[in-house]
């Protein structure tokens, strides 16, 4: 046998040595540790839905959005009572843990790459779609239009906070449609992995 292909059979067997320790300690180790997250994620999921868009609720609101647009102006509330509502509107904050959510995104996302090393391509895919990184821009407008909800009800103006209502379903359905079947992909991932 030539060097060059002894040299290339040991560096085969090299690398499928260490990918075979690699997947026996994924397999043993890491697997049944990331099962144990997805199973808290998919409890805290199922424990408090998040996700209140529904087609009734946002077609419901659009008639009363009309209705404000076409009423009384907001004026007609003493100031101070806006203002107190204004404050509420900006502390009614759903938003205060946008930086946790980008960290628990780029490390689910770094665990499914894990996934692709064990070939397990599948699950690989579900955690991405679970831990979809497109949420974050959707919330942090959500984010920036409560504020300026708040200071448009506090302004008394009807049109921009009836505007702003209606971009703010808008945004609810497009969280609805990136976060509407994480609770099966969830169960599919815990499923496959259990």
């Amino acid at each position: 046998m030539s060097k060059k292909l002894i040299i290339l059979l040991i560096f085969v067997i090299a690398v499928c040595g260490v990918y075979g320790s690699y997947y026996v300690y994924a397999d043993t180790v890491l697997v049944p540790e990331d099962l144990k997250v997805f199973q808290g994620d998919l409890n805290k999921s199922l424990s408090s839905p998040s996700d209140t868009y529904t087609e009734t609720s946002i077609e419901q609101s659009d008639a009363n959005l009309t209705k404000m647009e076409n009423g009384p102006s907001l004026t007609i509330i003493p100031q101070n009572q806006r203002h107190l509502m204004a404050n509420t509107i900006r502390n009614e904050n759903n938003y205060t843990n946008i930086d946790e959510l980008k960290q628990n995104l780029t490390r689910e996302n770094a665990r499914a790459f894990k996934y692709d090393l064990m070939l397990k391509g599948n699950v690989a895919n579900e955690i991405r779609s679970v831990y979809n990184p497109a949420i974050i821009p959707v919330l942090e407008e959500m984010k920036s239009l409560q504020e300026k909800m708040a200071t448009d009800f506090e302004n008394g103006d009807n049109k921009s906070y009836a505007a702003d209502i209606r971009k703010m379903n808008d945004l609810g359905k497009k969280l609805h449609d990136l976060t509407v079947n994480s609770e099966a992909q969830l169960q599919d991932i815990v499923k496959q992995l259990g």
